[in-house]
């Protein structure tokens, strides 16, 4: 007898419901104490498990129930503040479920706590359950319906402050997608991001809208796919959105567009590109970008609105782009559209400044060409590469805006011996800007000029105009009338009438016999 009582006393002790102890003629203990189960639900809209005043809002109309091992004991379901109570449960262990009939099918339950409870006598067993969106990938969120609501974590390809349009782009293993209408925050490229967003549109692709996002930390950046123009024109559903690169694409064409941006079209070879410089980015290059650059570059694609949708490469930042220029002949580079920016290299024919207006000519093995320098120190004989603009000066090609590095010092090409009429005309164009010698020959007239001194030399068989340039000579007495002389000098094309004349460097270009 006094066993049984022991075992019954144990059992009540443990808080088990028993109906009494087994042995036969023993008194019968039960427990009739209860207790109850109190608790909310709440739908976590950030995604941070936490339930976040002014972000997060309670559940109202969930149902709940409370399980044992013989089935429901009871229900509930949360009022208009998201709370619910089931009170009158015996002491026991129970297990804690919700209905999802009652949730809706853009969320899910992410979490039951305490989904294994206790109900103690007298006491209230708290309990909390947290509600989420459904979370996807990129690449399967284009396949949801229109305004459906998810969650998605991914690593940011481009800073909030960006392109100052508050997109974010974000990317996964399975592809990008681009985040609309982000709220001002400190996130930048290679954050890990948590979005909960409205799958919608945007520019005539899908985008998340409406995003709640919030940024979890650094993560490892994700590399570019390297692309051709004509891929990164027309992507796979892989890339779309994505942070891609693209190299040795020349530019065809640019325009500036209002508010600011730059367009661009370049081409690989493979096809055409648009490449748009957004104005908020700052994009910076050390060389101009313009018609024949070369450009390695990497962004984020975005789409164009239209049918059928184009899609254009977006750098983030100044270090998306480098900007070359290929080195070309100079008889190319005369061939080039005026406004093309072209680079070529050759030996300086003349000092900087020999002339008072930053003007050197270069050579090469293909021709020569005039060159409108900026300010340095540049020398003839001076082994150079230079960049420039194509122009018309005096209706030849030349190059202004002249950007000259000297890598060398080497000699100066010996001159072009020719005769006064083939000069007067640089074999027809071919000649322009070379430096020229004319021997044997008679000075036929002689004048002064406001700008220096004129001549005129020739033989039998034609003539050709000199021109002393005062910057170059200074205070000089020219060669008189009749006197036999050899001259060296550049040839530069004469104002109008399609002659050239020969501009002497200084005195050693000019021998009296």
């Amino acid at each position: 007898m006094m066993k049984s009582r022991i075992r019954c006393l144990a059992a009540l002790l443990s808080l088990a419901a028993l109906p009494g102890c087994e042995e036969p003629g023993d008194a019968v203990l039960a427990i009739t104490s209860k207790g109850s189960v109190v608790g909310f639900a709440f739908l976590d809209r950030n995604g941070d498990g936490e339930s976040t005043p002014n972000v997060d809002v309670r559940f109202p109309r969930l149902r709940v129930s409370v399980e044992s091992g013989a089935g429901t004991v009871a229900t509930a379901t949360t009022d208009s503040l998201g709370f619910f109570r089931v009170a009158d449960l015996p002491v026991g262990t129970y297990r804690l479920t919700v209905d999802e009939s009652t949730i809706g099918d853009t969320v899910t339950v992410v979490a039951v706590d305490s989904a294994r409870i206790t109900v103690l006598p007298n006491d209230s067993t708290n309990a909390r359950i947290t509600l989420g969106y459904s979370t996807s990938k990129a690449r399967l969120i284009a396949t949801l319906p229109i305004g459906r609501r998810i969650a998605y974590t991914g690593i940011a390809l481009n800073a909030w402050s960006a392109f100052g349009d508050s997109t974010v782009h974000l990317a996964d293993s399975t592809g990008a997608i681009r985040v609309v209408g982000v709220r001002p925050a400190d996130i930048d490229g290679g954050d890990r991001v948590r979005v909960v967003g409205t799958v919608g549109e945007r520019d005539s692709h899908v985008a998340l809208v409406d995003p709640t996002v919030i940024s979890i930390g650094p993560a490892e950046v994700l590399p570019p796919a390297l692309l051709s123009t004509a891929q990164a024109a027309d992507p796979s559903d892989s890339v779309k959105a994505a942070h891609v690169r693209i190299r040795s694409a020349v530019v065809l064409d640019g325009a500036s567009l209002p508010g600011g941006d730059v367009l661009l079209t370049v081409d690989d070879a493979s096809g055409p590109l648009e490449v748009l410089l957004d104005v908020n980015a700052g994009i910076n290059t050390a060389l101009p970008i313009t018609r024949g650059a070369e450009l390695d570059v990497s962004g984020v694609l975005v789409p164009v609105e239209g049918s059928p949708i184009r899609w254009r490469l977006k750098p983030r930042r100044t270090a998306d782009v480098t900007v070359t220029y290929p080195v070309v002949p100079i008889a190319t580079a005369r061939a080039k559209q005026p406004g093309q920016y072209t680079l070529v290299h050759g030996i300086v024919l003349n000092d900087i400044g020999t002339f008072g207006n930053n003007m050197l000519h270069v050579r090469d093995a293909s021709g020569a060409i005039r060159v409108i320098a900026r300010p340095g120190f540049v020398s003839a004989g001076d082994s150079v590469s230079v960049l420039g603009r194509v122009s018309i000066l005096d209706g030849q090609p030349a190059l202004v805006d002249g950007v000259a590095s000297v890598f060398a010092r080497r000699t100066v090409p010996p001159p072009v011996e020719v005769t006064p009429l083939r000069a007067a005309s640089a074999d027809n164009g071919a000649l322009d800007a070379t430096l020229v010698r004319v021997g044997n020959v008679t000075v036929r007239d002689t004048a002064t000029l406001s700008g220096g001194y004129r001549l005129v030399i020739g033989d039998e068989a034609g003539t050709v105009e000199v021109l002393l340039d005062r910057n170059a000579f200074g205070v000089f007495t020219p060669p008189a009338m009749g006197a036999a002389v050899t001259i060296t000098g550049l040839l530069v094309p004469a104002n109008t009438g399609g002659r050239w004349l020969i501009k002497p460097r200084n005195s050693s270009d000019i021998t009296v016999r």
